[in-house]
């Protein structure tokens, strides 16, 4: 990992203007700038809602705190942000909301971001708000805006919305969040991977779904296997708070934990089931894969199966093979397929 990411280098350029206390640093990229304002004597507060950014942060000494929202933190009068733009637009407006939630009515707020990340459109969002916005540096094809609220600039709370899951000649409903997989509707891939459990006999044992996202996987599985002991996990803090709730508004039972990929709980299991991320950030990430396919074998009981879905392109029969000795395609159509693993 490079000691400072594009977006902390731009950072650095204008760390003079950081000086005030207390200071949160919210969505911050996995890298150094921690030991870079700590050189100058700043004081930061980091905010995550990713658990592998959280134990990076932690493990170089630096202030960090894991949640859903920052609201979750105990202060509540920040007098200085700055805001690092996540990906998906809707995450970025929602996180946005409950940061100025968080915030002095006369403070600093700074915004920072790729450029193909989406930073540019900040500057519409704040005018929504009310809220002024200059730009103020440009770097590595990233950019830096600056607004300073004053008055009152509190946003409303969102309630969860849902969306439909016909399975087994039945339709449940999923939380929808927004920053979190299959926001707003059911993605092409889970649906395939649904139908192929449809086919296959009920469960038993433990179940394990890996970045469960709103979870679908596990609310479907709580209906197909009633015996199946059920678990699921995610990296995103949203993301097990909105299976937390699809948990709870279908009267299904699961723990659902903070975990990155299936270190999160202990013991054994007889089933993984996953649609796996292949994204870190804006990047395809090979890694990820490969290392759920090595936690899924050391943790399946024997006979135990493997399970997930995939876009068609990406490489994960041959790295399922290589480390299970098996793996076939249970279903496909022109962009996804489903593969099946059995721990000999």
């Amino acid at each position: 990992m490079s000691s400072l990411t594009p977006i902390s280098e731009l950072l650095t350029r204008s760390l003079e203007h950081f000086s005030k206390d207390p200071l949160l640093v919210i969505n911050p990229p996995a890298d150094n700038l921690h030991y870079e304002m700590s050189q100058l004597g700043i004081s930061a507060q980091f905010f995550t809602t990713d658990l592998v950014t959280h134990e990076y942060l932690e493990g170089i000494g630096a202030n960090s705190f894991f949640a859903d929202s920052p609201e979750r933190i105990d202060k509540t009068d920040w007098s200085q942000v700055i805001f690092c733009w996540p990906k998906a637009k809707a995450h970025a407006e929602l996180l946005l909301k409950q940061t100025i939630n968080c915030m002095s009515n006369d403070a600093e707020l700074w915004l920072t971001g790729e450029n193909r990340g989406g930073i540019n459109s900040a500057p519409k969002l704040l005018k929504g708000m009310e809220l002024p916005s200059q730009k103020v540096d440009s770097a590595r094809r990233c950019s830096l805006f600056f607004s300073h609220l004053t008055g009152n600039h509190a946003a409303p709370e969102s309630d969860f919305s849902y969306f439909k899951v016909n399975f087994m000649h039945r339709c449940f409903k999923c939380a929808s969040v927004p920053g979190v997989f299959n926001h707003g509707k059911l993605d092409e891939g889970t649906k395939l991977l649904l139908k192929t459990i449809e086919q296959t006999s009920p469960y038993s044992g433990r179940a394990f779904d890996v970045g469960c996202g709103a979870g679908v996987i596990t609310a479907a599985l709580s209906f197909h296997s009633p015996e199946l002991e059920l678990s699921c996990g995610d990296v995103n803090a949203m993301a097990v708070l909105a299976s937390k709730q699809t948990m709870q508004h279908n009267n299904a039972k699961a723990q659902v934990v903070a975990s990155n990929l299936i270190k999160g709980v202990e013991g054994q299991f007889d089933l993984v089931i996953s649609n796996p991320p292949f994204h870190q950030g804006l990047a395809t990430d090979y890694d990820i894969s490969s290392e759920l396919f090595k936690q899924a074998h050391q943790r399946l009981n024997k006979k135990g199966e493997l399970r997930i879905v995939a876009n068609g392109f990406l490489p994960y029969s041959d790295q399922i093979h290589r480390i299970f000795g098996n793996c076939k395609v249970l279903s496909e159509n022109r962009q996804f397929k489903v593969y099946s693993a059995i721990k000999c």
